[in-house]
């Protein structure tokens, strides 16, 4: 049978490393000059996916939001 110490050893242990992979912060930043990049190279689609992260990854305005979709929805009609 099992030992109840051995259980919560294991559950200590699971719960400690979760919540260190929950609470790390992304290795790599996007940042807008990683955009601007991505767009001159005419390469819309990975630019619009980057400026998906950014908005996720950044405490912005609902006015700079707005502006960077507006700038995905242009890449979007220029792509097409």
């Amino acid at each position: 049978m099992i030992r109840i110490q051995t259980v919560m050893k294991y559950f200590s242990v699971l719960a400690f490393a979760a919540l260190l992979f929950a609470c790390s912060s992304p290795s790599v930043r996007i940042c807008m000059e990683q955009i601007d990049a991505e767009e001159a190279t005419g390469n819309f689609a990975e630019a619009t996916r980057l400026i998906d992260f950014y908005i996720a990854e950044n405490d912005l305005s609902p006015v700079a939001v707005y502006e960077l979709n507006v700038r995905k929805d242009i890449m979007d009609v220029t792509y097409e």
